[in-house]
């Protein structure tokens, strides 16, 4: 149960409406004032001498005027929406740990205790092929040894993950830049639907909230916060990949990392966290490993994604593997290389493709599964 009224859950999240009231703000606020209701019912002149800036009084003024907390927090709940506080069952025991936890989480879907053992899979918007293939491996194993898979519903290495989970029947959490309404990009609206449905789309900021950029580092903080660690895929150096790598650092979680190829500018981040004592990972033991908790489900060693029984295969098939091992290659750059007649390499990869070693990434590109 919880130790918090609907009456003192409504004002709460009010106040996240406020323009010019942040996060940060909020914390202050209830830190002094007690209550939001409190908050809520101040006059201008207190708000304004325990330093609230004026345009924060006059938007805070302005929103008391429009709405009614308590009908406004049903409204929200007939879309679909609804407030957790730190003091409900339901909110992640991961995420009070932090400092600044958010006061209040809007939510589609539902957060269940098995959201405990979770873990982020983070990356850039620029995902190579490499990067797609290899974060739908991860995740399928991660799904395997029933992990909850958290990332931020981005282009890229984020959405791979949550279809990955997805399709792996695990379930998934999306925390937003932007209130749960906004999704972004448009393309992620049925994605964002589908996770609700197995699992939750979350985020601090307020329904009706743009996701701008300024918002993303607070969004990070909550993707690191409700993970037992952070796994990063790819990234450029300079990226906000390795911002959520740093806030899980901070946060005493894991940090894992993916070696790329040297020559992809998306190799960058995961080379820069591995050599500041990032885990290296190549398949799910290496990040049970580290969770020393939850080695107790761990029944034996994964197939490494990079890894693959060659004894198993033909000799042609071993001469295809063993090639793509190096990189994605049209087929025929495969032909050239492995120097086979094109219709028995065609034949081979369709054998590979058949035994899961192998996939085809369009445009007969192929790389290994």
């Amino acid at each position: 149960m919880t130790d918090i009224s609907q009456e003192e859950r409504a004002y709460r999240a009010a106040l996240y409406e406020v323009d010019g009231i942040g996060p940060a703000r909020i914390q202050v606020l209830l830190n002094y004032f007690g209550t939001a209701k409190s908050v809520w019912g101040a006059s201008e002149s207190t708000l304004k001498e325990i330093g609230l800036p004026k345009d924060a009084v006059f938007e805070l003024g302005k929103r008391k005027s429009r709405i009614d907390p308590k009908q406004h927090l049903s409204a929200l709940a007939k879309i679909g929406i609804r407030a957790i506080v730190p003091d409900d069952e339901e909110y992640p025991k991961l995420l009070k740990e932090i400092d600044n936890s958010p006061q209040v989480l809007f939510i589609r879907g539902r957060f269940l205790p098995q959201d405990e053992r979770s873990l982020a899979v983070v990356g850039t918007r620029k995902a190579t092929p490499y990067g797609r293939d290899v974060t739908e491996r991860l995740v399928e194993q991660l799904a395997a040894q029933h992990f909850t898979i958290v990332s931020g519903l981005a282009r890229g290495i984020d959405g791979t993950a949550h279809r990955a989970a997805l399709e792996s029947g695990a379930r998934t959490i999306a925390v937003m830049g932007g209130g749960v309404d906004r999704v972004y990009p448009p393309e992620h609206v049925g994605l964002a639907q589908e996770i609700a449905k197995h699992g939750a789309v979350v985020s601090e900021f307020a329904p009706g909230k743009l996701p701008v950029p300024g918002n993303f580092p607070a969004r990070n903080r909550i993707i690191s916060g409700l993970s037992l660690g952070v796994l990063v895929i790819e990234g450029a150096s300079q990226s906000g990949t390795k911002i959520t790598a740093s806030l899980a650092a901070q946060q005493g979680r894991e940090v894992f990392a993916v070696p790329g190829p040297i020559t992809s500018r998306q190799s960058q981040a995961p080379a820069d966290l591995l050599k500041l004592g990032a885990k290296l990972v190549t398949d799910v033991s290496d990040i049970l490993d580290e969770l020393p908790d939850l080695k107790d489900s761990h029944t034996g060693r994964t197939k490494s994604v990079l890894e693959v029984n060659l004894d198993a295969l033909t000799s042609e098939e071993r001469k295809v593997v063993e090639l793509l091992s190096e990189g994605n290659l049209h087929i025929d750059e495969i032909v050239r290389q492995v120097e086979m007649k094109a219709p028995v390499v065609s034949a081979t990869l369709t054998m590979l493709e058949i035994k899961g070693v192998v996939k085809q990434l369009g445009g007969m590109v192929y790389g290994r599964k």
